[in-house]
């Protein structure tokens, strides 16, 4: 029998699946592998992979980063990425924890590429989860997240823009 959680977390990749390929120019982002367990193999180790709209212009990219550190030691928790062209930052209040529910955060990021790279967008209103994968030869957790409520930065709040962008990262 399925708990509430793990029909939630499903429930979140199935939104993310069919947001993905609601979104996507081309269908390699929603054709480059599948699990049964877990849905699309989005997320690949070592990349930060970003899906949507920033203030109108459409992102769709896989960036290798160069670090990765999550910090739940303390409050406010923090998560940051870098990556050649920039970074990723987000921060909440509550522990986040595998199989959890998801908690609210906020965050900024410079985005990666196209032409909108190096413009800074802050979110007001990211919801964060920590999901338990499995594929072939491994298990994993990953990062979910949909970065909404937008503001052009540099400084946050800056002013607010529309756009919604789905993205995740894998530990």
């Amino acid at each position: 029998m399925q708990n509430a959680a793990t029909t939630n977390r499903r429930a979140r990749a199935r939104v993310l699946l069919l947001s993905c390929c609601a979104l996507a120019t081309t269908a390699s982002a929603c054709d480059s592998g599948r699990n049964e367990e877990t849905g699309p193999a989005l997320c690949e180790a070592g990349t930060l992979f970003l899906s949507g709209y920033f203030d109108g212009t459409y992102v769709n990219q896989r960036i290798r980063h160069t670090s990765f550190v999550v910090q739940q030691q303390s409050s406010p928790h923090t998560l940051d990425v870098a990556y050649a062209t920039g970074a990723f930052h987000l921060e909440w209040a509550a522990a986040l924890s595998v199989d959890g529910p998801s908690v609210n955060a906020t965050g900024r990021i410079v985005v990666p590429g196209g032409s909108l790279m190096g413009s800074t967008f802050c979110s007001a209103e990211v919801p964060l989860s920590l999901d338990p994968k499995t594929d072939a030869s491994s298990r994993f957790v990953e990062y979910e997240f949909n970065l909404g409520a937008l503001s052009l930065g540099p400084d946050c709040p800056g002013r607010s823009v529309p756009g919604s962008v789905l993205g995740c990262l894998r530990e």
